[in-house]
């Protein structure tokens, strides 16, 4: 009995240290990913995202990454986010959608403008520290809000 209860002790002792391996190993994403920043209706905007949103801003538009700059930046940004959020909710409920064609197409232009060959724009957001879902998800919202409004 002492050995199957010291078994179950070290099993579950070897899952606490899996457990808090994996909480340190989110480190600052798995923190900003679990705090909220604002709520619109039933979704979440994270910190992650406003924080994701903000460095796709600064590179873009070249501006430093101070801390003055993040705080002059972040409220604008976190409107910009509700603002695409009621967009998004807004075209759900209206059930437009965009099509995958018209966003590559978008994003073709994007790479073109940039002077970036087709289907390098990811890589090279990614190379610079920028999750390309940050700019997809701009993107596609700015899309069917254009949608939207033609509709009306």
């Amino acid at each position: 009995m002492i050995t199957k209860l010291t078994l179950l002790a070290r099993r579950s002792f070897a899952w606490l240290l899996l457990a808090i391996g994996l909480f340190a190993a989110l480190g600052s994403v798995g923190a900003q990913s679990l705090r909220i920043a604002a709520i619109v209706n039933d979704d979440v905007i994270s910190v992650y995202d406003v924080n994701e949103r903000m460095r796709l801003i600064m590179f873009s538009a070249n501006i430093p990454d101070t801390p003055e700059a993040r705080q002059q930046l972040g409220p604008q940004i976190v409107r910009t986010l509700i603002d695409e959020q009621l967009e998004m909710q807004e075209a759900k409920r209206l059930n437009i959608t965009v099509e995958q064609s018209e966003y590559e197409a978008a994003m073709a232009r994007l790479e073109s403008q940039n002077h970036l060959p087709a289907g390098k724009l990811p890589d090279y957001l990614s190379e610079h520290g920028i999750n390309p879902t940050t700019l997809q998800n701009q993107l596609r919202a700015a899309l069917v809000w254009t949608r939207v409004v033609r509709r009306r």
